[in-house]
């Protein structure tokens, strides 16, 4: 809520006024699972219903007009998981559903722009993973493909200023790997890949046949953990984060800021923490960014650089 010389500032349809939103959202469901009695082998069957209404009005305005909407959805679930000894394998088929936020209908910290016309994201998808588990190791992966109709999609004008859209459709193929492992008694590893293709299916040609926008398509991080005494522990994770694009086109370059070129964002992060623990009491000291990268954010933005974090916490009280 804004005031200028002490008194609200009037909307008057051209310059930015004060917005009130409300979204609230109410999500029955069930579950229904089954375990073999001869065979490592269970089941389930999700459902669930999601009801949504969404509201917004310019406060301070003559003619204020209210935006109004409610919509429902349903969406299903279903999962088989076979399990031998260290090995457990799994397929799960479902269709989903990602409704609009708050701030994708009606904005964001100013220069971003929402879209009260937004659709609800709808996908099917087909997932298979496995994950091998003992005392030490512990190994997950997963393969999927989903198709999307509907995507909600980050542009950006020449000017930076951002607003979302609905997409026509997309196909998203992606693996996913994750590894903990323990090598001593005092350090521990962890490990995460995560491979995207995607392709977007427009009418537009410029935007037909293009990765989509708003999300990395390669992720790599690895975590290294070491105990250094009774109540001290160290842990440094490294991470790197690759083609990342910014509007439909594939052809806005973030490190330079300016529409043109098709290289994509890319990122190479480290963060150092010190902690110190007992039963009640935990301190830690957190690095974030430790080398200062310079990014953008998925929004466009200059991301944040190097930080300092101190954080001490009390339990049982």
């Amino acid at each position: 809520y804004s005031e200028i010389n002490g008194q609200p500032k009037v909307c008057n349809g051209i310059s930015a006024c004060d917005i009130k939103a409300n979204q609230s959202r109410l999500n029955l469901g069930a579950r229904i699972e089954w375990q073999s009695q001869n065979y490592p082998l269970s089941s389930y069957l999700l459902g669930s219903q999601l009801r949504e209404k969404n509201d917004n009005s310019a406060l301070n305005s003559a003619n204020t007009q209210k935006k109004y909407q409610s919509d429902q959805y349903s969406t299903h679930e279903f999962g088989i998981n076979y399990q031998l000894n260290n090995l457990k394998t799994s397929m799960n088929i479902s269709e989903g559903i990602r409704t609009p936020t708050l701030f994708e209908l009606f904005g964001d910290r100013g220069s971003f722009k929402g879209n009260d016309n937004l659709l609800a994201e709808e996908a099917n998808t087909i997932t298979l993973g496995a994950q091998y588990k003992t005392k030490s190791v512990n190994l997950s992966s997963s393969m999927y493909r989903q198709d999307i109709d509907n995507a909600i999609v980050t542009i950006f004008n020449s000017s930076g200023v951002g607003s979302y859209t609905n997409i026509g459709s997309a196909l998203v193929n992606g693996f996913e790997f994750q590894g903990d492992a323990s090598i001593t008694q005092n350090l521990s590893m962890s490990m995460k890949i995560s491979l995207i293709d995607s392709q977007s299916r427009s009418e537009f040609s410029a935007f037909d046949d293009k990765k989509l926008p708003g999300i990395y398509h390669q992720q790599y991080q690895l975590a290294l953990s070491y105990q250094l005494a009774l109540h001290w522990r160290i842990k440094i994770n490294s991470s790197i984060d690759k083609e990342l694009y910014f509007n439909r086109s594939n052809k806005f370059q973030s490190s330079s800021g300016k529409v043109g070129g098709g290289n994509p964002a890319n990122r190479s992060l480290t963060d150092l923490s010190v902690s110190w623990h007992t039963k009640k009491y935990n301190v830690t000291c957190s690095f974030n960014n430790l080398f200062n990268e310079h990014y953008q954010d998925l929004a466009n933005r200059p991301a944040q650089g190097r930080s300092i974090q101190l954080k001490f916490s009390i339990e049982d009280f």
